[in-house]
């Protein structure tokens, strides 16, 4: 059963349940070369940005397919990456300030690196499994079309 919820409430409650920072998994592609890996982020409201090196595939990948994917525990996003270029460029201030501060030493071993770029990435749809009194159902919250709704899962 799908039934619609209040989109602001979603968009507020997954705010604070990502916090200011997380490691998660990122997938990206090209053709059909699918990798995923670890990734440090940081979280500007629903935008997450993170640090890598300009050399790694995931930066390759993205160049030809901007369309990623992240997950964290029961959190699944898809969404829209921009390459923003170095750490310590103009525009990517408060990045470098909240990394520094959650990522120290990430920080101190990588971001002075001249081939380190922040990547950022704007979500398309949040999808959260949730389980409530021995129910469990899916929470999606589509940023494109602004639009919340919650799916059940089907029960024996």
């Amino acid at each position: 059963m799908n039934m619609n919820i209040n989109f602001d409430h979603l968009k507020k409650s997954v705010i604070q349940l990502m916090g200011k920072h997380k490691s998660m998994v990122l997938a990206t592609s090209f053709q059909d070369h699918i990798t995923a890996r670890t990734v440090s982020c940081i979280f500007d409201g629903l935008t997450i940005k993170l640090q890598t090196d300009l050399n790694f595939i995931k930066v390759k990948q993205i160049e030809q397919n901007k369309h990623v994917a992240l997950a964290w525990n029961n959190v699944q996003i898809e969404g829209v990456a921009t390459i923003k270029g170095h750490p310590f460029a103009l525009g990517n201030e408060k990045f470098k300030k909240t990394y520094k501060e959650e990522f120290a030493e990430y920080f101190k071993m990588y971001s002075s690196l001249k081939d380190q770029t922040v990547i950022e990435i704007e979500p398309q749809i949040i999808v959260i499994w949730k389980y409530e009194n021995g129910k469990s159902f899916r929470d999606f919250l589509s940023l494109t079309e602004k639009k919340a709704w919650r799916l059940m899962c089907p029960t024996e």
